[in-house]
């Protein structure tokens, strides 16, 4: 998402899964291309991860 967004506008976490970005500048039809691309970043990051650890634990390690 950092690479979506300019170095003055403002983005944190709200909650578990949700984020706020302070866009300024940005009239409507700009922040909703935005938005459209950093939702398309954030699912191709999903993508390309594992969601979990393929190592497995052994109760004596």
């Amino acid at each position: 998402m950092k690479v979506s967004i300019r170095t003055y506008d403002i983005v944190g976490g709200y909650g578990s899964e949700e984020f706020l970005a302070v866009l300024q500048n940005k009239n409507y039809e700009n922040t909703f291309s935005l938005t459209e691309k950093i939702l398309k970043d954030i699912v191709g990051s999903l993508l390309t991860k594992p969601l979990y650890s393929s190592q497995v634990l052994s109760p004596n390690a």
